[in-house]
């Protein structure tokens, strides 16, 4: 099985640099819709025969799943497991301070090895990891009999670049802290045995 993890298209929320976590709002922009476009052409080079889309429940995450779904001609399910990580008292800011502390929060995680660490009301690192991980497992069991199934997961760069160098087995702990996605990036991982995933392919693309 092999889940490709994409990036949403570049959204308004990226272009204000405000925390937009939770609700509906903060669309794709023209350039967003333009690299979700130009992602399709990349796709179909690498890969083929696409089984279904996940996608977070935000606006822009969701818009990036309609034009996929459209163009390869799958259906897409919304799961929650992928929504972008809890910031708490940090949602809807967009000030220099609230950012300052959205890094020392990274810091703390990625430099002190301190998982348990969250903004006040917000999520930790130990359970952004564990409901990832939950929607890994559960749809590897949902697809246990077609071993070949090939799904992309639409989500963001947040969840993204903070669960999965913990959850790929074949990353240093030097990528971890320099791991970095761009809107419309992916990266591919392959199930293998119980609790192992594997990156194979980590593409970067610039528009």
């Amino acid at each position: 099985m092999e889940l490709i993890f994409i990036r949403h298209g570049e959204s308004n929320a990226n272009i204000e640099k405000i925390f937009s976590n939770t609700g509906y709002r903060h669309g794709l922009t023209i350039r967003g819709v333009k690299q979700v476009n130009s992602l399709v052409d990349v796709l179909n080079d690498k890969f083929s025969g696409f089984k279904q889309i996940y996608t977070s429940p935000l606006k822009r995450a969701v818009e990036t799943a309609e034009i996929l779904s459209r163009i390869f001609g799958v259906r897409y399910e919304i799961d929650h497991r992928l929504i972008e990580f809890n910031v708490g008292v940090l949602e809807g800011k967009k000030d220099a301070q609230s950012w300052e502390l959205f890094f020392e929060l990274w810091k703390k995680w990625f430099e002190a090895d301190d998982l348990h660490a969250s903004i006040s009301e917000g999520e930790s690192l130990v359970q952004i990891i564990s409901r990832i991980k939950d929607f890994i497992e559960y749809v590897r069991e949902r697809y246990s009999k077609n071993s070949n199934v090939r799904l992309l997961v639409v989500c963001h760069g947040g969840i993204l670049m903070s669960s999965l160098p913990f959850l790929l087995v074949n990353l240093s702990p030097r990528f971890r802290r320099s791991f970095y996605l761009e809107t419309t990036d992916f990266i591919s991982m392959e199930i293998m045995e119980q609790n192992s995933y594997v990156n194979q392919i980590y593409c970067t693309l610039r528009q």
